[in-house]
């Protein structure tokens, strides 16, 4: 039986960066120094989509934000904290119920945050 996808890779020291794999093979990497605030929610979506994933997980950093969607995200906060998130990647919906202990990406936005 295969293994089910992995979303969070976390690393053995402290990393100096995080990337973000989406899944039409975009890789986008950004300095952890860079990072701003994190911010852990439910997904506004999730009420109105039947299918929609749960949770939502904002990640700013000083030129853009990248916007996680999943379930479990707020298992990322230990690792953001001590500085051991390496890298994450978007996998399909569908293998959700092949992970039970970690968090789990489906969705990943990189945007341009708003200005004021």
């Amino acid at each position: 039986m295969k293994a089910a996808p992995q979303s969070v890779f976390e690393s053995e020291t402290t990393s100096l960066a995080m990337d973000f794999h989406c899944r039409d093979g975009r890789v986008h990497g950004f300095p952890c120094s860079h990072l701003l605030y994190f911010l852990h929610e439910t997904n506004p979506d999730a009420e109105l989509q039947p299918n929609a994933p749960a949770e939502r997980f904002l990640l700013s950093f000083s030129t853009r934000d990248v916007i996680l969607f999943g379930w479990r995200l707020k298992m990322l906060v230990p690792l953001l904290c001590s500085g051991r998130l390496a890298s994450i990647h978007a996998v399909e919906a569908r293998y959700y119920g092949l992970t039970r202990e970690t968090p789990f990406v489906c969705e990943i936005r990189v945007e341009v945050p708003p200005r004021e």
